[in-house]
């Protein structure tokens, strides 16, 4: 499968580096797909990706409960250098 490269993918991982990030979007243009490829195992059930429609994630969610922390991820960033990817993701 052919991924495609998001303008945007650069300025979401540097904002992991401080904070966690939402993306948000209407459906099938590729917000879970994105989200994904910011992870080591870039499966929907990593503890780093939280889905607003799973009603069990939305309910820990609003109750205050967030997963707890994971490694962190080594991403290169645009200097090539090695970046720690520490935030969380959350698909609205």
């Amino acid at each position: 499968m052919n991924i495609r490269q998001r303008y945007i993918k650069n300025h979401i991982a540097n904002d992991l580096n401080n904070r966690m990030v939402f993306i948000g979007g209407p459906r099938q243009v590729g917000k879970t797909t994105l989200s994904l490829t910011f992870l080591q195992k870039p499966v929907e059930s990593h503890p780093a990706y939280l889905n607003w429609d799973n009603i069990s994630i939305r309910s820990s969610l609003l109750k205050g409960e967030l997963p707890p922390n994971e490694k962190q991820r080594k991403n290169s960033g645009e200097d090539g250098r090695k970046k720690g990817c520490s935030g969380l993701f959350m698909k609205i």
